[in-house]
């Protein structure tokens, strides 16, 4: 089982990092506890929204676990940028339940969603500096269809020089290889 996230504090600055380190800790502490989900943002979000000590502070992340035999795969998304799947050279957002952000209302609910990952599909998760500065005007559906071909780690270089040539961007690409493998083969680590 793997288990993955993308999260994305609001703002900048040391309040934003304060809000960062204690969505991320909560998630990783009750997810290590082997609690789902939906339990990892039901904690995440009361922690966010008890301990922040600024008014607004919340979290948006893309939580998942990925079973590397079945290829199933669980997402919850907690107001962030929806995750898009690469399928057969087309790449589309995957239509998820919409949840509110961590921290952003201590009585809201979690749902998750789940799709099943075929050999050669790709799970592309980006943060919201996808809509921001020059990657705002790329047309990111485009762009991946166009880089589908490349290793991922190679995919994921050319979408960072289009989209942020002035500096670093965080993406994440879980690619799933025929059966059981995990998108590892010759070459890949």
């Amino acid at each position: 089982m793997l288990h993955f996230s993308v999260t994305d504090a609001m703002g900048h600055g040391v309040a934003s990092a304060l809000t960062a380190t204690l969505g991320l800790g909560s998630l990783r502490n009750i997810r290590r506890r082997g609690a789902g989900l939906v339990q990892q943002a039901d904690a995440a979000n009361a922690a966010v929204a008890e301990h922040t000590g600024v008014r607004g502070s919340y979290v948006t992340p893309v939580l998942g676990r990925l079973d590397l035999r079945t290829g199933v795969c669980a997402l919850l998304n907690a107001g962030h940028v929806p995750p898009l799947v690469m399928r057969g050279g087309d790449a589309q957002p995957l239509r998820l339940p919409r949840n509110f952000p961590l921290g952003m209302f201590t009585e809201a609910d979690y749902h998750h969603g789940e799709i099943t990952l075929q050999p050669g599909d790709r799970l592309v998760l980006v943060t919201d500096g996808m809509r921001e500065g020059t990657a705002a005007s790329l047309d990111l559906l485009a762009m991946l269809r166009s880089i589908g071909d490349l290793h991922p780690r190679e995919a994921v270089r050319a979408l960072a020089r289009r989209a942020r040539p002035e500096g670093p961007l965080a993406g994440v690409r879980v690619r799933r290889g025929p059966a059981g493998s995990a998108g590892r083969g010759p070459g890949r680590r």
